[in-house]
């Protein structure tokens, strides 16, 4: 059995949902320098069925997933294309538009307690919408205490990102191996999706 320990977060980034076409596809990934610290969470309803006076069954219903970021900073181009802000000519930017679902991504660090050897682990949510983080700041005094923002996500499944099943995919998770590194090292560029073929 491994024996393996995680940390870290990396790599965090989104990528738009284009619907301009008739399928549905992803614009090329955006990468969001500082984050802190990330949080997925999955609720999992269940309903049990009572016969013979004892539970005769279990049913498993829907999982439903959440998620946070801890970010330091924000980009505009984030508000604009993701929180529902438009920017106008002077660059003020105002919570006038409309939030557009996108997909949500970062790093892991998974290390081998044995080797000590350590790969990364790229976490997807494909469809998501995000809420604007509130802003705390505090005066200065003998040090700067930076300003944490925390970003929370709402997910469902995708309407368009299957597995090779072609079953509607919500989350998923690659870790990188000698097998697809050339694959995976590609994420930067493009959102990798579970029917991609893989070559060494």
């Amino acid at each position: 059995m491994e024996k393996k320990i995680i940390y870290g977060n990396d790599n965090f980034g989104y990528a738009l949902i284009d619907t301009s076409e008739e399928t549905p596809k992803f614009s090329a990934p955006v990468m969001l320098p500082g984050m802190i610290s990330s949080k997925i969470e999955v609720e999992e309803s269940s309903t049990k069925i009572a016969a013979d006076n004892t539970t005769f069954a279990i049913i498993a219903g829907a999982k439903v997933r959440s998620a946070e970021a801890a970010v330091t900073y924000i980009p505009v181009q984030y508000y604009t294309e993701c929180l529902g802000y438009i920017e106008n000519a002077s660059g003020m930017i105002t919570d006038t538009g409309k939030k557009k679902a996108h997909c949500f991504f970062f790093t892991s660090t998974e290390m081998d307690a044995v080797t000590g050897e350590e790969t990364q682990t790229l976490h997807y949510i494909y469809d998501v919408t995000a809420s604007e983080p509130a802003l705390e700041t505090s005066t200065v005094e003998d040090e700067v205490e930076v300003a944490e923002l925390t970003i929370t996500y709402e997910s469902k499944k995708s309407d368009f990102v299957k597995d090779d099943e072609g079953k509607l995919v919500g989350y998923g998770r690659i870790t990188r191996t000698e097998q697809n590194k050339t694959w995976f090292d590609t994420f930067k560029t493009k959102v990798l999706l579970p029917t991609d073929k893989v070559s060494e």
